[in-house]
């Protein structure tokens, strides 16, 4: 691939050197930001990684522990890294990967029936691919930059510190080949993108800082994932499949067409409920969803290789945003700021945002005050997706939480969002956007919404039992 030459700067007070910890989704979408207004960047990740131009089907990382299971490239994550690398979308295209739309291409079913798509804004495009080809597609665009590169298999170690310990000024790397002595990185701006490993809290305790405060949320989420051979089993142009849970229960399933003309399936769960790995057991799980669409598929589609699992124990916010001194020249996004329920989709669609809301922080301040400034930009979006995900996992019963008088009020209106979702194209549409993460929940509280979701929603309250019973053909709004 050609050497992209890198966008034009924007802020007169260009930064010399950044380091990005980091080669995740995080981390590149946080380099593609920072290349407009930094000499150099440098992103330094732990994992070895593919050569540039290397095509390695389903590669997998380590510090990617959900890589091997459905991932959902949203609308919002799409149009961030459209901003940040124009024409990306048509880059994971041309590698293999397919948009879903509005036009009937998929189906999104919760609250005991499928949310109606066809009035779907243009612009609401879903990524169906597998991770590794997701990040490779990013990766490749990030190592094109003429300004950027990437130095793999080395493990950062700590901060330097300059100014007293009021600044950073780069990060200690772990020695290259044993014997050899510890590496210095000399840099005008670090961002922390390592995600749930992240030791960010742990280093500013070394430079008298405190470390931020923590909000866990425990829900010990399970998924097994499956590969199968595409063929007769849905209706042709529909390349995904997506299943929530209903309140009350804990199980729900995702199903996408992949490069080479696969489903890849993941069946997830929470408090340690987990889809058994054999064939029958993976099969009969899935016919316990409410909605019997990924069963249906997964009953007569060929099976490919064998079943993987993994875990994800807790939703963990770290509350930079409330503290009082933080070194300049620092900044955290992605996971090492705020993980949640891989169920949801939230994690490398944020990270995407999070890098344009860097961007704009750098252009207007520069890179002296960048942490707090960034902290400030993003927390409505953190505060979005934290409620959302943390709100949705607390339906289920069996989650330990505080079911606060607010949460059962936002709860039983967002209910009768989904409801009315099912029937009204405006109340679709707006659900959708918090689906998509291109809108925060509380824009369903739009007047208009609110009086199109009361009438809506007064039909009856769906049980399991009935919507296992739903069957609507593609592109046919439920009646």
């Amino acid at each position: 691939m050609a050497r992209n030459t890198r966008p034009g700067k924007t802020h007169n007070a260009t930064v010399g050197h950044a380091v990005v910890l980091g080669a995740s989704m995080a981390g590149l979408a946080a380099a593609a930001a920072l290349a407009a207004s930094c000499e150099r960047v440098s992103i330094v990740e732990r994992d070895p990684l593919p050569a540039a131009g290397e095509v390695a089907a389903d590669a997998q990382r380590r510090g990617v522990p959900q890589g091997r299971h459905v991932h959902f490239l949203m609308a919002g994550g799409v149009a961030a890294l459209e901003t940040l690398l124009p024409g990306i979308t048509h880059d994971f295209r041309a590698a293999g990967a397919r948009l879903l739309d509005g036009r009937g291409n998929h189906r999104v079913l919760a609250g005991g029936g499928p949310v109606r798509l066809d009035a779907l804004d243009p612009s609401w495009v879903l990524v169906a691919a597998t991770r590794p080809l997701i990040e490779r597609v990013v990766r490749e665009r990030v190592r094109a930059l003429d300004n950027v590169a990437v130095q793999d298999g080395l493990r950062a170690l700590g901060l330097m510190p300059s100014d007293r310990g009021r600044a950073v000024r780069g990060v200690r790397l772990a020695a290259a080949a044993p014997g050899d002595a510890d590496q210095r990185l000399e840099a005008d701006l670090v961002v922390d993108a390592t995600g749930r490993a992240s030791r960010t809290p742990l280093w500013l305790q070394e430079l008298g800082y405190e470390p931020p405060t923590v909000q866990r949320l425990p829900i010990d989420a399970r998924y097994t994932t499956r590969f199968f051979q595409r063929g007769d089993e849905v209706p042709d142009d529909r390349h995904g499949i997506m299943i929530a849970t209903l309140p009350g229960t804990n199980r729900q399933g995702g199903a996408l067409v992949v490069e080479g003309d696969r489903w890849m399936v993941s069946l997830m769960a929470l408090d340690g409920d987990q889809a058994p790995t054999d064939l029958d057991g993976f099969r009969a799980y899935a016919r316990s969803l409410w909605a019997s669409d990924i069963y249906d598929l997964v009953a007569a589609a060929e099976p490919l290789g064998d079943a993987v699992t993994g875990g994800f124990p807790a939703n963990v916010r770290h509350r930079y945003d409330r503290l009082r001194r933080f070194p300049g020249r620092l900044a955290v996004l992605g996971d090492a700021l705020c993980a949640t329920n891989p169920h949801f989709a939230r994690g490398m669609n944020v990270a995407a945002c999070e890098a344009v809301a860097l961007r704009r922080a750098l252009d207007r301040h520069g890179p002296v005050e960048i942490g707090p400034r960034l902290f400030r930009a993003t927390r409505p979006l953190t505060d979005a997706s934290w409620t959302f995900v943390t709100d949705n996992d607390l339906l289920d019963p069996d989650v330990e939480g505080a079911r606060t008088l607010r949460w059962r009020l936002v709860t039983a209106y967002s209910t009768r969002v989904t409801r009315a979702a099912h029937h009204d194209p405006v109340v679709a549409r707006a659900f959708m956007d918090v689906f998509g993460v291109r809108r925060p929940p509380t824009s369903t509280l739009r007047p208009d919404l609110v009086v199109r979701t009361l009438l809506a929603s007064r039909r009856p309250r769906p049980t399991a039992a009935a919507a296992r019973a739903v069957r609507v053909e593609p592109g046919e709004p439920a009646s």
